[in-house]
Parts: structure tokens; sequence; C-alpha cells
């Protein structure tokens, strides 16, 4: 039940209690690290401070050395010969010397940081992802004068790992992994439909009927919306978005305005777009995507007849990975739109027509 409650409240639980083969070698990696301290002859149980591991820059978003050091500390705080220091306390002094966002911590922090908690031996060390394993390098330090006082090494299994740690880490599968994004689409409609005239009797001074002319103009149009993303694998990715008009855009001028609205109010523009995508590695975390699919278009306001419209539709962009969960990125689209808006009363005479291409900036948060 209080695994339970942990959960829905979004806060880590313990690591699985049971034997593992995770748990079975960072045992191996504390026995190494105690059997080489209790070598140098000293006696008295001593207060220790496991230090966070560093990492590369992607591991570090992981908080994969924050990982390894909280797994290692369940099992030296079982050694009769140290007294393991609390990590709230550790991560209070951290945060005090400006250290806590750091993705490495050097050894001279370190012992900086074991001094101000009081702790005579640290643990310190790194970790790397090579292929399908963990490489977990484990050393303690003297407080007092920076010397090594036992070294250990483990190479972990990173299924196993991930699995056994997902408590702690923030990672987010590279297949079966959903994203939930907002969008902002943008495009200018050069609007170059030519204009027209025609006798209204609405709106005229006189009796009977009086000249109207219908300019069609340029305009801009932004649309608000949201999205769903799906990778059944790492290399491809599933889009579906749905927008709709975000305040008004006017796209035809006209000489008799009781007579005509070329006016676009908002939620009258309707988006729907679904794509598949190729997901191309670019660097570090940066990535590209290339798609293709359908896009669906439907419009209404006043005097104004468009067709819905499902059309063929091709994407490409780029999306940037602050974090593992998080993603910044900016999209260009070209929708195959043939269809114009028809004022009703000019039957055949177009008076709006949309751009293909549009751009869209999104931000999506993945799990």
């Amino acid at each position: 039940m209080a695994f339970l409650c942990a959960f829905s409240l979004g806060i880590p639980g313990p690591v699985q209690a049971g034997p593992s083969e995770i748990s079975d070698k960072l045992e191996k990696l504390a026995q190494s690290l105690v059997s080489g301290y209790q070598k140098t002859g000293t006696g008295g149980r001593e207060s220790l401070a496991v230090f966070r591991f560093n990492t590369n820059d992607r591991l570090a978003k992981e908080r994969t050395g924050f990982a390894v050091a909280e797994l290692l500390t369940h099992q030296l705080v079982t050694a009769p010969a140290f007294t393991v220091v609390e990590r709230t306390e550790l991560e209070r002094i951290l945060t005090e010397q400006r250290l806590q966002a750091a993705a490495a911590i050097d050894p001279d922090s370190a012992v900086k940081v074991g001094k101000l908690l009081g702790a005579r031996l640290l643990v310190l060390g790194s970790v790397e992802k090579v292929g399908g394993k963990y490489s977990v390098n484990a050393r303690i330090v003297e407080t007092e004068t920076g010397r090594v006082l036992s070294t250990g090494y483990e190479e972990l299994p990173a299924r196993l790992f991930e699995e056994e740690a997902k408590p702690y880490l923030a990672l987010v599968p590279e297949r079966q992994a959903i994203g939930f994004y907002l969008l902002y689409n943008y495009r200018r409609n050069a609007n170059r439909l030519p204009s027209q005239s025609h006798q209204q009797s609405v709106g005229c001074v006189t009796p009977g009927a009086c000249p109207v002319s219908i300019a069609p103009q340029a305009f801009s149009m932004g649309m608000i919306g949201g999205g769903v993303r799906y990778s059944p694998t790492s290399r491809w990715l599933i889009d579906a978005s749905v927008s709709a008009l975000a305040g008004g855009a006017r796209f035809a001028s006209t000489s008799n305005a009781a007579a005509f609205s070329g006016e676009l109010q908002s939620g009258d523009v309707i988006q729907i777009r679904a794509t598949i995508n190729r997901v191309l590695p670019i660097r570090g975390a940066v990535r590209g995507m290339v798609g293709a699919g359908l896009s669906s278009y439907q419009i209404s306001s006043n005097n104004l007849e468009f067709k819905a419209a499902v059309v063929p539709s091709i994407r490409g962009g780029i999306e940037y990975k602050p974090q593992p969960r998080l993603g910044l990125g900016l999209f260009v689209n070209y929708d195959f739109l043939n269809t114009k808006g028809i004022d009703r009363t000019l039957p055949g005479s177009g008076v709006l027509e949309l751009n293909r291409l549009s751009f869209e900036p999104t931000v999506a948060v993945y799990f």
C-alpha cells in the first residue's frame, strides 16, 4: 500500500528488495570498496558521504549518476565500518555550494563539501554506458588528505539496471514512447485572387441594386492546438494534431460592408493533421523529423463557402530536448491544398485561398 501511495504521488518508491543481478553486482562493488579500505588498517566507524557519480551530459540528464549513487548507498549502509551521511543533508550542502545542477563534481569540490558535512570519507566515481552495459568505477577518498584508500569496478547490464533504478532515473524509452504537445501554426496567405463586382440590394441607400466590389487581400493566420506523438520504434514516429484559428483574420475588403463579411473569427478554421515521420538523429539532444500524411481543413464563415478538404501533407523539422522528457520543436508543413473559399452571393467567385506552407513551433512532454 505504501508503494502504491508513493507511486500515485510521483514520489520514488523503494528499489525492489528481492535479490537481483544488479543488487549482487553492486554488493560486490561495495564489498570491494570496504575490503580495500579495511586493508589500510584504519579502525573505528567512520562517517562516509556518497556523491552522485560523474557522467557525460546525456547520462547526467537521465540522472544515471544519481541512481548509481543511491543504489550503492543501499549496500554501504549495512557495512559496519561506516556511518553513511543522509542524502538530504548532502543535497542541502551541495545546493548551498551551488553544485546541485552541475553535471560533474570535481574532487576538490567534493572534499570541501565532505568537510562541511563532517564526513572523513567520500565515495566518488564515474559511470559510462558502453554498448549494452554501464561501466561503474568507484573509489573511497580521505577528506583530509584527498588520498584514495580503495577502488572498485563493476559492469551492469543496461536493461536490468534501468529497470531496477527506474525510481531514480529520468528515462524516456526509445520505443513505445508517447509525447503530448502544444502547437502554434502560423501561415501568411498571399490570397492573390481576382477582385469581383456585382449588384447587391442589401444595404443600398437608394431602392434597387447597387454595385458592390470585393477585393481579396493578404492576411496572416495563427492557429493554436495540441497533438500526440507515438514512437513504435526509435526511428519512426506517428504524429496527430488538431488546431483551430486563434483571433480574427480579414481576408477580403468590400465597398459595402452590409453586403459581405470578409472576416474569419476564432474557431472558424479547424485543421486536423496525421503524419508518419522518420526520426533522424542530428547531434546530442537535437533530432530531425521528416514525414508525410494527410491534413483536413474545415472553414465556416458568413457568406463564405469552403468545402471540407482532406489533402496530402508533408513536413519536416527539428526538435531539441534539453531534458529527456521535454522537447522544443520547429516544423515546416506543406499541404497540397487547392480548395478555395467562395462568396455565396457570387457563385464561382473565389475570395479566400490559403498558403500551402506553414510554420509550427511546438512544446512537447514525453513519457
